[in-house]
């Protein structure tokens, strides 16, 4: 199945301490064969999620600035030391390479890439308790039964 490699960071992406979307759906009571088909989808998205998101930490080296702990970061907004009429102050304002890194990084999630799926995995209706923002995120993946 032909997705993009941004349907594989919504399924796949989380933040320290809460889960990724595939990693909640898959706390639900499913029957074997959807938990079975689940399990394999996670194990294909992983492989490809760890090089989205190594390509996009080298995207944060190139545009970012270091953080003093070895790490980069890249800012939507900057605060620059200024002067005006002897006063020093501080300013905020856009980052010039923040335009640069977002549109570098929405190439790379409009890419599209193979991933193997034949079909959606049907979710059964009944029982299920997800947000639909889990389910937003797992559209290439999954569809939801019909009753």
């Amino acid at each position: 199945m032909k997705v993009k490699n941004g349907d594989i960071w919504a399924a796949e992406n989380r933040t320290p301490n809460t889960m990724s979307a595939l990693q909640v759906i898959g706390q639900e009571k499913l029957p074997v064969k959807v938990s079975y088909a689940l399990a394999k989808l996670g194990r294909k998205l992983n492989e490809h999620f760890a090089i989205l998101e190594q390509v996009k930490n080298d995207l944060v080296k190139k545009y970012g600035e270091p953080d003093g702990k070895g790490q980069h970061n890249i800012q939507q907004f900057v605060v620059t030391e200024v002067e005006k009429d002897g006063v020093k102050g501080k300013e905020i304002g856009p980052n010039p390479k923040w335009e640069e890194f977002t549109a570098d990084f929405k190439e790379l999630m409009e890419q599209d890439v193979e991933v193997e799926l034949t079909e959606k995995i049907v979710l059964p209706v009944d029982g299920l308790s997800v947000t639909p923002a889990t389910l937003m995120a797992l559209d290439a993946f999954v569809t939801v039964a019909e009753k």
